[in-house]
């Protein structure tokens, strides 16, 4: 059957794309979960102060996980990599489903990130390798729906979990996600290999990014610390250390950013970071401030999700409608 008539689902491809869609589905969901739970694991283990580093070291620790697996993807292929992020992200799931102590519980969401990081690059290479130009936008449409499912339900159902049961309940919900994930997908990854690459690349991309994980921590470190003269000294260290990759990893000219593809880089990390600020903090406020249930707090959650989804989707209509023409408008009514 030629590329033109198969589809995602055609049984050549249906195991992986079940198992990839799904590894995308358990990352979505348990990320936009916590968000809605965060309050409630922050004062059953008495660290709301620490409450920050929940996302935080999740979000530094997934830096790490998507830069350094390419490394041994090249190497030795995606399986082994996809393998170990699977279990690197299930074992994060166990410990932050049994923690005691938030401090075990931020090293679970460091793994979590690890393997959340590990796996997506993994699953872009497998999309490389696997399928046809064709099926590519298919595959890469299907992750979109993989993540609309999650960030509607997965906020108000991780609430009423929490609200009914435990918070931890919902970590142990993905772990059955993840082993069919594993048990549909492993077999197709074993067999892509990947091209050889010559040259340092990895190497640098890898010392950097640890470079810029550990500035990042202690900048954050800093802030939590201020007024006080160590605060200043550590915010002052961790924006040196975070300079020096960012100027590596990032296109030339997004720090200043520079018109064209630097400026939107610039852009959508700012986008992104007032975002999930915002979304983090305001169920905490919900919660503490308003009084409202963890499964209320995650409706609200929810219904800004469901706002993204319907405009996306518009989006896309409209661009087609009028082959771009009205993109830059689009653009500027959004901002």
């Amino acid at each position: 059957m030629s590329s033109n008539h198969q589809s995602i689902f055609s049984p050549r491809y249906f195991a992986l794309s079940i198992g990839i869609i799904l590894s995308v589905m358990a990352v979505g969901f348990e990320g936009l979960s916590v968000t809605t739970i965060a309050p409630s694991i922050a004062g059953d283990l008495n660290g709301l102060s620490l409450f920050g580093w929940i996302f935080s070291t999740y979000l530094l620790a997934q830096i790490i996980g998507t830069l350094v697996v390419g490394r041994i993807i090249d190497r030795r292929g995606p399986a082994v990599p996809f393998t170990i992020a699977l279990l690197l992200f299930i074992v994060g799931l166990i410990a932050a489903a049994t923690s005691g102590d938030m401090y075990t519980m931020i090293g679970s969401r460091a793994m979590q990130g690890l393997g959340a990081g590990a796996m997506m690059t993994c699953v872009y290479t497998a999309i490389s390798l696997s399928y046809p130009d064709k099926l590519r936008a298919k595959i890469l449409g299907a992750f979109g729906t993989a993540y609309v499912l999650p960030s509607m339900l997965g906020p108000y159902v991780a609430g009423l979990i929490a609200d009914q049961w435990s918070w931890r309940f919902v970590f142990w919900g993905i772990l059955p996600i993840l082993m069919i994930s594993a048990l549909l997908s492993l077999p197709a990854f074993t067999k892509l290999k990947t091209p050889k690459t010559q040259g340092d690349i990895g190497a640098s991309s890898t010392w950097n990014a640890l470079l810029l994980t550990m500035g990042t921590g202690i900048f954050l470190v800093g802030l939590s610390m201020l007024p006080s003269i160590m605060g200043f000294v550590l915010v002052i260290i961790g924006l040196v250390l975070m300079i020096f990759p960012l100027r590596k990893l990032l296109p030339k000219g997004t720090l200043t950013l520079r018109r064209g593809m630097p400026a939107i880089l610039a852009t959508r990390g700012l986008f992104f970071a007032a975002y999930t600020s915002t979304q983090n903090f305001l169920v905490l406020a919900l919660i503490d401030v308003k009084g409202i249930t963890p499964s209320q707090a995650g409706l609200i959650v929810a219904s800004a999700a469901l706002s993204w989804c319907v405009i996306a989707y518009l989006q896309g209509r409209w661009d087609s409608a009028d082959q771009g023409r009205g993109r830059h408008t689009r653009i500027i009514l959004g901002v």
